[in-house]
């Protein structure tokens, strides 16, 4: 059951609450009949049924609402911990590159150094 759809129910019960109290009320003040009286005390059950069937709507979605804060700071902490990661990584391949390109530098410098005289000059030009 959906959150919207708990909200609806409880507001249902509680207008049957208030009408069955007003009915139980209005029977209480008349209970100089026999039938008033059976009645009364029926309808008082009745109205305790529905307030205590509004509250148990209310304690679930209450529960459900900690349940899923707990769920969205755990996986803010996690998300968290993850950007810590990436941020990590990033600075890692980044350190790479500069010495890939840094070794690649030397490479060509020693290839260079390796040439003959006359190869160079011919590059040269």
């Amino acid at each position: 059951m959906t959150v919207e759809t708990r909200r609806k129910l409880r507001l249902l019960i509680v207008v049957l609450f208030i009408i069955s109290t007003s009915v139980a009320g209005f029977l209480w003040g008349n209970s100089r009949e026999d039938g008033a009286i059976a009645g009364a005390i029926v309808l008082t059950g009745v109205s305790l049924l529905l307030m205590l069937a509004a509250e148990t709507l209310i304690t679930i979605t209450e529960n459900e609402i900690v349940l899923l804060t707990s769920k969205l700071r755990e996986t803010s902490e996690e998300l968290d911990i993850y950007k810590g990661k990436v941020t990590e990584l990033d600075r890692t391949i980044a350190i790479m590159l500069e010495d890939n390109d840094e070794f690649r530098r030397e490479i060509l410098l020693e290839k260079m150094h390796e040439l003959p005289g006359d190869a160079k000059k011919t590059d040269k030009n």
